[in-house]
């Protein structure tokens, strides 16, 4: 390798060292606000990163491609300098042109700027928002300049690629050939030779559409020699992934003052005169899934940036939908938990613009649940204009919901099931009901089950209401209705305290036969037809007892018995009346009280 490219290989790892002895940090008291004061052109008119507008940018239809022609397998350092950590190429064969580059330019170094949280991290922003990860690939002009440290100050000197990078459910393994190896850089000064490098992965899959300015470094001396490209669809990294870079630090091993590296970005700089110029007519955002229980998007009102970002939580009954609406532009800032659609649609602060969303549930033939979710962006002052941002399906989740199990304590009984402490309602309006099930004709092809609801009032169970089901019935129940006891003739009647929107609600049973089992799935359905499963359990026919035939026993064998019998009935005696006021005691104090096995049992009418 030529000294020369060593040597502007190094400028670029601490680019400072070309300017005075001053030092610099991320944090007080040598943070980015006191840069400009150590390296002059730090307080330049032409600094970044910057907040990209996307309404203030301009399409140039005449922008040609951006052309990647990177080498299939680098080999590179990656090398942590206490700022952030960066894979340095170790090879020059990797180039960029088109855009509105006037020649080509070389790959030299990738590095990395992230937050200690989710909610920052990116240098850029677009519209405001901030993204937990950036990634850089920094280039110089070959074609002009001979290398890299002569072509640091010239104007057109350099160009830099910025990719924004989102969260996503599952790991990157793009990622993985840095992510795997940070461990070995965790601290300062240390490095590392990977062998195998893939720079062109790290771009999104579309690089036809970007922003691109003049700009500068974004960290010391700031130079002011940058062509930026910042592609408008962002790439993604896993939760598990990002925290692995927040495990680096600043410091040597030996630094006992070392501190966790992260929040490694400069603020955003005034654009002044500058123009951003866009690559592509509409600046268009990828609005859906980000994990299994999130969604995202972009929308735009009178040509102002919306972001709408939804996270769905399917273990409440019934599902809820937390949705966040911001504008950064207005400073509107919403956030709302929803378990129905929301209609009429809602103002976006003093925009002529409003948002809606609706919930479906439906079932499928495997009776599990998929919530639908749409977010719609509205004009509130005509119907006719209605768009729908993004559309996303939610699959069930596996909840514990309540406490359940088989009625009697030695599973000797497998037709009736207990769950207690379901909650209903979302907030401060939510109430815990209890349900016992009782199966008749499981061995038929129509098995049946009564259900019972119960509220608890002072520690005790009490039944409200009783209802009949087969395989699909739907009822409408009483929930907060009136308490009934055991006793047909005694029933003691008053209302129980809840709210009006859970006071009646439709139950939906599912019950299937299998060939040794019974599956039982309990719906509650709200309004709209938003299905919210309550209750989910299968029972094997044979948990039931089968006694054995009676055999004829000699009459030594049967006195044997009747003594038995008889000394024993004196010594339990005193025993069973103990038991007996124990849990009549037990029952009292309503801690582990089970309806079913005092009421039920003497009354199974409904």
């Amino acid at each position: 390798m030529k000294l020369s490219l060593l040597i502007s290989l190094l400028l670029f790892v601490c680019p400072h060292l070309a300017e005075s002895s001053g030092s610099w940090t991320y944090r007080d008291p040598e943070g980015p606000n006191t840069w400009k004061h150590h390296f002059k052109d730090c307080g330049g008119y032409e600094q970044s990163p910057i907040n990209i507008v996307p309404k203030d940018t301009l399409f140039e239809p005449g922008l040609a491609d951006l052309v990647v022609n990177y080498e299939n397998n680098v080999s590179a350092k990656l090398f942590n300098n206490g700022h952030t950590v960066q894979a340095t190429f170790l090879t020059g064969k990797s180039d960029i042109s088109g855009g509105n580059l006037t020649s080509g330019f070389r790959a030299l170094q990738m590095h990395f700027h992230w937050g200690s949280k989710n909610s920052r991290g990116s240098e850029h922003q677009v519209g405001g928002r901030k993204f937990p990860l950036e990634i850089h690939i920094v280039h110089y002009n070959a074609e002009k300049y001979l290398s890299a440290s002569e072509a640091l100050k010239k104007g057109d000197g350099l160009a830099v690629l910025g990719i924004l990078v989102e969260l996503q459910a599952q790991d990157n393994p793009v990622f993985s050939g840095i992510v795997d190896n940070l461990e070995k850089v965790r601290y300062k000064d240390n490095e590392i030779i990977l062998p195998y490098l893939q720079p062109f992965s790290f771009l999104p899959h579309d690089i036809a559409q970007y922003y691109t300015y003049r700009g500068s470094l974004t960290t010391p001396g700031c130079y002011e020699s940058v062509q930026w490209f910042v592609f408008n669809h962002t790439f993604p990294i896993s939760q598990v992934q990002l925290d692995k870079f927040r495990d680096l630090f600043d410091g040597v091993k030996q630094n006992t003052k070392k501190l966790p590296l992260g929040d490694n970005y400069r603020p955003v700089q005034p654009l002044h005169a500058r123009s951003v110029i866009r690559s592509f007519k509409r600046p268009p955002f990828p609005c859906g899934k980000t994990s299994n229980n999130t969604l995202d998007c972009l929308g735009f009102a009178d040509d102002k940036a919306v972001f709408y970002e939804a996270t769905v939580n399917m273990c409440t009954q019934p599902a809820t939908v937390t949705l966040r609406v911001s504008q950064p532009e207005i400073n509107f800032n919403y956030v709302g938990t929803f378990y129905k659609s929301v209609n009429p649609p809602m103002q976006i602060g003093d925009l002529d613009y409003a948002f809606s969303v609706e919930m479906h549930t439906d079932l499928s033939q495997k009776n599990e649940e998929t919530l639908r979710l749409s977010i719609i962006q509205v004009h509130p002052l005509s119907t006719k204009y209605r768009e729908e941002l993004v559309t996303a399906s939610f699959k069930e989740e596996i909840c514990q919901l309540g406490s359940c199990s088989l009625m009697e304590e030695d599973g000797s009984s497998c037709n009736k099931h207990w769950c207690e402490h379901i909650p209903i309602g979302i907030g401060k309006d939510t109430h815990f009901i209890g349900v016992s099930s009782t199966f008749h004709d499981m061995s038929t092809d129509n098995p049946s089950v009564n259900v019972n609801f119960y509220r608890n009032e002072s520690g005790k169970w009490h039944r409200t209401a009783s209802e009949k089901f087969t395989n699909d019935d739907e009822k409408r129940v009483h929930l907060f209705g009136t308490f009934v006891t055991s006793k047909e003739h005694a029933r003691k009647r008053r209302m129980a305290g809840g709210s009006e929107e859970w006071e009646f609600v439709t139950f939906k049973a599912k019950i299937g036969k299998m060939a040794d089992k019974v599956s039982y799935q309990l719906f509650m359905v709200p309004s709209e037809r938003l299905y919210h499963k309550v209750i989910k359990d299968e029972f094997s026919l044979d948990c039931e007892k089968h006694y054995p035939t009676p055999t004829t026993l000699d009459y030594k064998s049967k006195i044997a018995i009747v003594a038995s019998v008889v000394s024993m009935v004196a010594l339990l005696a005193g025993g069973t009346l103990a038991m007996f006021y124990c849990k009549r005691k037990d029952l009292r104090r309503g801690s582990r009280h089970r309806p079913a096995l005092i009421e039920e049992m003497d009354d199974n009418r409904l």
